[in-house]
């Protein structure tokens, strides 16, 4: 017979652990499947009921505990708990991929009106970028100039223009601006175009759809959301592998460019768009098609 635990003994654990935790913040954590749900011991909400959980519970609070990160959404969180490989309900995961995904295109969209529409926005990605040591590192200290800059204003309206409407003509010069701010090198053309694509082309056809990817996740099916979390998981072993090769490598750069996919709802909806766009094709097993164009970029 299991032993089951109650939100005392939860609470306690977690102070064993280092985390302070509140019953209210259980109980939130519990409805969100952040946690076994357990079951309800005694009738209503008061003194006599509580809930018992799963002996399980204590390991999935403490992964829960040390995956979350500050001011992240709830929601934000649990969908990263299961691209780590935690147990979610697939119920309760698709109405976390909504929320989550919404929340981001909520929050661009009213960055983009508050900033005055797509040109507004592009300008506040400029001084970001301008002042973001990553991004100085990314492009250089000599590569910040005026045209540098020009071009990651045009990229960041482009964007802003689709996430306001999907169905809108992107801005001229759309396409050069968004290839320049991937930073792709000749070698990196010369293997997307030998994967039989061209950077601009597929720049441009993508952005729009990213537009949609509240739509897609909403709609793809059960199996595809979790193709689409394999597909993820072998994203990061291609990271892996590029670290690995000779810094003269021209694949190095390019798959640290094209495979570095953030572990949260965005990233997941970028492999749902993938396993759309397969099917599109026709193929009938897109997982197999795609893991099969991984081996051969491993090579």
């Amino acid at each position: 017979m299991t032993q089951e635990m109650t939100s005392k003994d939860l609470i306690e654990y977690a102070a064993g652990i280092g985390h302070k935790v509140t019953l209210r913040q259980l109980e939130r954590w519990r409805a969100a499947c952040a946690i076994p749900r357990g079951r309800q011991h005694g009738q209503g909400k008061g003194p006599g009921a509580r809930w018992l959980y799963p002996e399980e519970a204590p390991a999935a609070l403490r992964r829960f505990l040390e995956i979350r990160v500050p001011s992240e959404r709830l929601d934000e969180t649990v969908v990263r708990m299961w691209l780590a490989g935690s147990n979610i309900p697939m119920p309760a995961l698709r109405g976390h991929l909504s929320s989550a995904a919404t929340s981001v295109h909520k929050r661009l969209r009213k960055m983009t009106t508050t900033r005055g529409g797509a040109k507004g926005l592009g300008e506040f990605i400029v001084d970001c970028a301008i002042r973001s040591p990553k991004s100085r590192k990314t492009f250089g200290a000599t590569k910040m100039d005026p045209a540098t800059c020009a071009r990651i204003q045009g990229a960041g309206e482009a964007l802003a223009t689709v996430m306001l409407n999907p169905d809108a003509s992107l801005p001229a010069g759309a396409a050069e601006n968004l290839e320049a701010m991937l930073s792709l090198s000749e070698s990196d053309k010369a293997i997307i175009s030998g994967l039989g694509a061209d950077a601009q082309t597929e720049l441009t056809t993508m952005l729009p759809e990213v537009a949609r990817m509240e739509e897609m996740l909403e709609t793809a099916t059960d199996d595809d959301v979790v193709h689409a979390r394999g597909m993820l998981f072998e994203m990061g072993k291609l990271v892996v592998l590029a670290k690995a090769l000779p810094i003269e490598d021209p694949r190095r750069s390019f798959l640290l460019r094209t495979s570095i996919l953030k572990q949260d709802a965005y990233g997941l909806a970028s492999m749902v768009l993938v396993i759309e766009r397969v099917k599109t094709g026709g193929t009938v097993d897109p997982f197999a098609e795609i893991s099969a164009l991984m081996k051969v970029l491993q090579r």
